[in-house]
């Protein structure tokens, strides 16, 4: 398991804070791909950290790259203390956060089953403004059209859509979730030959595969908005967390990673 060292200064310690500790994500297991958590010293520091192009925030994962910051526009995306995530900005921006580099998850093999799960704050109403809905994007399409992973969560027809196969064509099928408002949690899996979708730590539906396996794409793994023009999130979204895990290698299921995260994280990013 991943681990932090939280060094007290003796300032503090003199104060009375408690002496260094050792703290651990208990999600974390043989299977973690990527453990991104804004709240976790491991991964961003909001005390000295800067928001900035390129800016590195750590992986709770052990051996595993450190994720990148994209900012195209300064304001793109910032850190906000107050609503513990990443915010993107109010109007149509390209702020994203990189996780690895474009060959590193999700390529040619899908014999083995994923789980990809993140946290996040939307806008209380419908932003408008055109904007797709995408959380997690692999592709360069514009639209809900390229190969995947990728998942979207939409204020419009209010569903959540969700690829892991290499189809690049408009999904004929997601999940009527109820319009995304406030604090949620969303996650999908491949498991088999099916594609099954869930929020706030319950399962809320499942499709077929469309097509195995994915295409080899070099495209970086995004949480947040893509790299291609209109390939948006929510403006004004908070990103909290986002996890990736091989279902496989771990043993686990899918509900029960859903579970575990949404009962043991969702409370830390209320407001």
């Amino acid at each position: 398991m991943a681990r932090s060292l939280i060094i007290k200064s003796p300032s503090a310690m003199a104060a009375g804070v408690t002496n260094p500790t050792l703290t651990r994500d208990g999600l974390l297991n043989a299977g973690s791909l990527w453990l991104i958590d804004a709240m976790r010293l491991g991964c961003w520091d909001p005390a000295v950290d800067a928001v900035a192009n390129d800016a590195q925030i750590g992986n709770l994962v052990e051996g595993s790259p450190a994720a990148l910051l994209k900012v195209p526009v300064v304001g793109d995306i910032t850190f906000d203390a107050a609503v513990k995530g990443f915010k993107l900005k109010a109007t149509v921006g390209l702020g994203r956060i990189q996780i690895g580099t474009g060959t590193q998850y999700f390529q040619t093999d899908l014999d083995e089953d994923y789980l990809i799960s993140t946290m996040v704050t939307y806008p209380a109403v419908d932003p408008g403004g055109g904007h797709v809905g995408y959380l997690i994007t692999k592709n360069t399409a514009t639209s809900y059209s390229g190969a995947g992973p990728w998942m979207a969560h939409r204020y419009a027809a209010n569903y959540l859509f969700a690829s892991m196969d290499a189809v690049a064509s408009t999904p004929t099928a997601g999940t009527a979730a109820g319009a995304p408002n406030g604090l949620e949690q969303v996650a999908f899996a491949k498991v088999g030959a099916n594609l099954l979708y869930f929020k706030n730590g319950a399962q809320v539906g499942s499709t077929p595969l469309r097509a195995t396996p994915l295409a080899a794409n070099s495209t970086p793994l995004n949480w947040g908005n893509g790299g291609a023009a209109s390939q948006y999130a929510a403006p004004g979204l908070v990103m909290h967390r986002t996890y990736g895990e091989n279902l496989t290698v771990s043993g686990r299921t899918a509900a029960a990673v859903v579970a575990q995260e949404y009962e043991q994280n969702i409370e830390r990013f209320a407001a």
